[in-house]
């Protein structure tokens, strides 16, 4: 996959950002690969309706989204399974109940997206993109695509939740970097901004108090919303 590429950072349910960034995008024909956790709110603004809608629309045009650790509880949640209602997921169901959405659609909306993305942007650098964490070993085989049923419960929780150290903590994966490696890996979720030549995270902290980023992977650039 060769694009004009760009990755918007985790959304949380906040529908005006999104309007704006996916608005930006399109102007700039940039194709656009959303980083998950497109849902769950930790402040008082929240449009989960409106996110589901137009992020709905973005695929059907030919946009992408990973899954992701919340898109992920949600799809445990409709498949009847007890979670803990937390972290802002208890705002976005109760949004879901209220507005009568299809539980079938839904699930069906949030399983047919990968786990991980292979794509090249329109210079041929290579991007390995999921929400977390990308392992090494994983090899694209001539599929673009990293979808859960063809990889272990073990890879998709690590390619969802990210890697940890002896203390049970988020690893900061990206500042102990392979420096042969030939691709950059790109992720969501660590609540940070941080890009180097082997690394684009992009957590700008939407939904929680920050804003939603665009990181334009053609030119290096990051716009804020």
């Amino acid at each position: 996959m060769v694009s004009n590429l760009c990755f918007i950072s985790d959304i949380h349910s906040q529908f005006d950002r999104l309007q704006k960034a996916v608005d930006y995008a399109e102007t700039q024909n940039l194709r656009i690969i959303f980083l998950g956790d497109i849902f769950d709110s930790r402040v008082d603004y929240s449009d989960s309706i409106g996110v589901l809608n137009l992020v709905d629309s973005c695929l059907k045009r030919g946009h992408l989204c990973v899954n992701s650790n919340h898109q992920d509880k949600l799809i445990r949640y409709l498949k009847g399974n007890k979670i803990t209602q937390n972290n802002g997921i208890e705002v976005t169901i109760k949004e879901f109940e209220d507005a009568n959405i299809n539980k079938e659609y839904l699930f069906k909306f949030l399983t047919s997206m990968p786990y991980g993305i292979f794509c090249k942007n329109s210079h041929g650098k290579l991007f390995r993109v999921c929400h977390a964490y990308f392992p090494n070993y994983l090899n694209n085989s001539g599929n673009d695509f990293v979808y859960g049923k063809d990889i272990s419960r073990k890879t998709r929780k690590t390619m969802i939740y990210g890697t940890l150290d002896e203390e049970n903590k988020r690893s900061l994966w990206w500042l102990n970097q392979n420096q042969d490696q030939d691709y950059v890996r790109v992720a969501g979720h660590y609540h940070t901004v941080y890009v180097d030549d082997y690394s684009v995270v992009l957590d700008s902290g939407c939904g929680s108090g920050g804003c939603l980023s665009l990181y334009n992977a053609d030119t290096g650039a990051i716009k804020e919303f």
